[in-house]
């Protein structure tokens, strides 16, 4: 008689890559991430990461994003904030956010645009781009591009069939977000020199 598969856990995660499938410690959440790379033929082009967040366990749109921000400035030495701003982007709350800081053990100076996106569907996606020097004409450029063309499908209430518009609510402060989670660099302040 073949072994019985009842004590087994049924995999919680199933990604469409060549029939994998794996079960992920407990407690670890799903953080899909997606490069789109430039062409070849584009030497030096940027390339841009999609990455979907669970929002928890910040408990708005502008904690998270402080979070994440601030965990940037944990982790990379020389820190800068360069810029933090809203916007709307698919009809959704958004937030760019630009930074700088040295990576690595050659201490390679980096530059980062990023653009966390609140969605109706109660998650967070983020569009990342790293550039080096000189190059943030060219990832701004591609990211406006990107973002020009991002849609929602709408959310549904599952209870009464009523479409969910995007959140309109307007966005704290830079500052008021980060007091509302862990302080966040503000633009001109350095931190981790």
């Amino acid at each position: 008689m073949p072994p019985s598969n009842a004590s087994s856990p049924v995999p919680k995660h199933a990604p469409e890559i060549a029939g994998l499938s794996f079960q992920p410690p407990e407690g670890w959440s799903e953080q899909v991430v997606v490069i789109y790379a430039a062409p070849r033929s584009e030497p030096g082009a940027p390339s841009v990461a999609l990455t979907r967040w669970s929002r928890e366990p910040a408990p708005t749109f502008a904690a998270f994003v402080a979070r994440h921000l601030a965990s940037f400035a944990e982790r990379l030495a020389r820190f800068e904030l360069l810029a933090n701003e809203e916007m709307i982007v698919g009809g959704c709350r958004a937030v760019r956010a630009r930074f700088r800081a040295m990576r690595g053990d050659r201490a390679r100076l980096l530059h980062e645009l990023i653009v966390y996106i609140d969605t109706p569907q109660g998650e967070v996606v983020s569009f990342g781009c790293t550039f080096g020097p000189g190059g943030e004409a060219r990832a701004t450029a591609a990211m406006e591009k990107l973002l020009s063309t991002v849609h929602f499908r709408a959310k549904f209430d599952e209870d009464s069939g009523v479409r969910l518009a995007p959140s309109t609510t307007p966005l704290p402060t830079p500052r008021e977000a980060a007091s509302e989670w862990m302080p966040v660099p503000m633009p001109g302040k350095r931190r981790f020199q």
